[in-house]
């Protein structure tokens, strides 16, 4: 009898140990949040939108202004941009003032070699950066103003510049309109 209720006590204590100490992997933070308890809500991106330049388009061929023949190295995270879309040197502003992109991270590319790598790969290098670095972000407020992730890498031209060779990740409103709020963490 008395080996009967050791057993149980140690299978008690056993299960009472393994629940009570288990690591939930979900509450885990992700690298860079704000506090132990916060999780960052998810961005929308991607949405196949032929004028959103995080989609992806059939092969080698990148979206309307998603790739950039220059000043990528220019750019900082929280600087805000007119438009990063349009041709010619990215023009900053105040973000309180009337602007389309909010930079939230800037990284060098994974390839740093002299030969072109294409869009794809590119592109691909631009997604996984982003999605990572979003923490510099204040994503309750983008999800809630309804927000996308978009990024930028170098064109062929754009390459050719060491200096260039980095990913811009942004963020804008879903239809492209012009906002002029701060949605760094900092702000």
């Amino acid at each position: 009898m008395v080996l009967v209720l050791i057993i149980v006590g140690a299978l008690g204590l056993g299960l009472f140990g393994f629940f009570a100490f288990k690591k939930d992997p979900v509450a885990e933070p992700a690298p860079g949040a704000s506090s132990p308890d916060s999780k960052p809500a998810p961005l929308p991106e991607n949405t196949g939108d032929p004028n959103d330049p995080g989609s992806q388009d059939d092969g080698d061929a990148p979206p309307p202004g998603s790739d950039i023949a220059t000043s990528l190295g220019k750019l900082k995270a929280g600087d805000c941009v007119i438009n990063l879309s349009t041709a010619g040197p990215p023009a900053t502003v105040p973000c309180s003032e009337p602007h389309v992109h909010q930079i939230f991270s800037v990284g060098r590319t994974s390839d740093q070699s002299d030969t072109y790598p294409g869009y794809s790969a590119l592109s691909k290098d631009g997604e996984s950066y982003c999605k990572s670095a979003r923490f510099e972000l204040d994503t309750d407020r983008a999800v809630a103003d309804d927000l996308k992730m978009v990024f930028f890498t170098p064109n062929a031209t754009g390459w050719k510049d060491p200096d260039n060779r980095h990913i811009v990740c942004a963020v804008q409103r879903k239809d492209g309109s012009k906002m002029s709020e701060d949605y760094s963490k900092t702000a």
